[in-house]
């Protein structure tokens, strides 16, 4: 079996959330990242890593030691990142099966900051608590692995289940709420400006699942300050317009 290569000119990244900057070393006990570091990308003591804490701090480090346990490094250098966009917020329905982990990773690839798994009147999901909670520590790891891979600063946070009415509550005076919907009157995503976007602290999109909002639900987040948005004449899976939505929006204000 070959070992896993490391591309050109990208360092491999770790993820510590206890990471600071008066750190002058870093241990890393965490058995999955151990497992990435040692048996999937075979790294060496001397080879040089990257340890970022989701929060904007990174650390350029060398690998001092390495068994199955722990690895140590040697910080080299720090670089911290500060926010300075309005933070992008996706509460989406939860689609069957393992479609919402595809959300995850994506969005968190193209840029978003929170999200929220939303239990709506039309979304079936499992019931228990210890399975709710397992199926978040998974979101939790998607996003995780998504923010890794894609050299993020920033790991989004990933909410626990939430009621649609609770979400709702949770909008707040200079935020910008959008919300999907299939039935007129809409207003088109590409129309809105740059002002709108770049004025707010937080953007909200709410994502229906697999048949759209209620007439009841539509009606309240209108009621809550939700403007409806539409993506075109074309009807969307859930994922597809989830990530579609957060792809134009990152764009508009990130690139």
């Amino acid at each position: 079996m070959k070992a896993c290569l490391v591309p050109k000119n990208i360092m491999p990244r770790f993820f510590s959330p206890k990471l600071d900057k008066d750190q002058k070393n870093i241990s890393l006990l965490d058995k999955d990242e151990i497992h990435h570091l040692v048996d999937v990308l075979r790294l060496k003591v001397g080879n040089e890593v990257t340890i970022f804490n989701g929060e904007g701090l990174e650390a350029r480090t060398i690998i001092s030691s390495i068994s199955h346990k722990e690895a140590i490094f040697e910080v080299i250098s720090f670089y911290e990142k500060a926010r300075t966009y309005p933070l992008l917020v996706l509460a989406c329905a939860i689609p069957k099966r393992s479609k919402f982990e595809t959300i995850i990773e994506k969005c968190t690839e193209l840029g978003i900051d929170e999200i929220i798994p939303l239990k709506t009147q039309r979304t079936e999901i499992a019931k228990t608590a210890e399975n709710l909670a397992r199926r978040h520590h998974r979101y939790e790891d998607v996003a995780i692995n998504a923010c890794k891979q894609s050299q993020r600063f920033f790991l989004p946070k990933v909410h626990p289940v939430t009621k649609f009415d609770q979400a709702l509550a949770g909008i707040f005076q200079n935020d910008l709420a959008l919300i999907g919907s299939l039935k007129d009157p809409t207003q088109r995503l590409c129309d809105l400006t740059q002002g709108q976007l770049q004025a707010k602290n937080r953007i909200l999109i709410f994502i229906g699942p697999e048949g759209d909002f209620t007439d009841e639900e539509i009606h309240h987040a209108i009621g809550q300050g939700c403007i409806p948005i539409t993506l075109g004449s074309n009807v969307l899976k859930v994922e597809t317009a989830a990530i579609a939505t957060v792809a134009y929006l990152s764009l508009q204000f990130r690139s």
